[in-house]
């Protein structure tokens, strides 16, 4: 039985544009600094979620988005019904509001995990390691 747990770390887009710096200041190959851009670019699938929010309530960041995403969620959770409006169509509404939300972010995450994996599949991860191996 194999016992080694396997998990999938999402750093920052910070580290990517880090890692796509180097690799540029050390004359590495187009390929591979394509590849880096093209990681540092699928955050930006975010900002089709983010933007409106962003922009209305003047949050700087995607990070700023979320939270508040999950405080109004919190919200409407807590919210009663008015008395003339049926609990279970109240409820109904809710949930297709914070069904809403979810999927939508849900959604880019999913899309931004999938072309993780697939470079990983392309080798992408074995052509970083041996580009540093070779550097150091």
């Amino acid at each position: 039985m194999n016992n080694s747990r396997q998990g999938l770390l999402l750093l920052g887009n910070g580290f990517n544009y880090s890692v796509l710096n180097f690799f540029k200041r050390r004359n590495a190959d187009e390929s591979l600094i394509q590849f880096t851009e093209e990681i540092c670019s699928l955050w930006n699938r975010f900002d089709k979620v983010f933007e409106q929010i962003q922009h209305n309530l003047s949050f700087s960041t995607p990070e700023e988005c979320i939270e508040f995403i999950y405080y109004f969620l919190d919200l409407i959770r807590s919210i009663q019904p008015p008395s003339n409006i049926g609990h279970s169509d109240f409820v109904k509404c809710l949930n297709v509001i914070r069904n809403f939300i979810e999927e939508s972010v849900l959604y880019s995450l999913y899309e931004i995990i999938i072309r993780f994996m697939r470079l990983e599949t392309d080798d992408f991860y074995k052509q970083i390691a041996k580009f540093f191996i070779e550097q150091v």
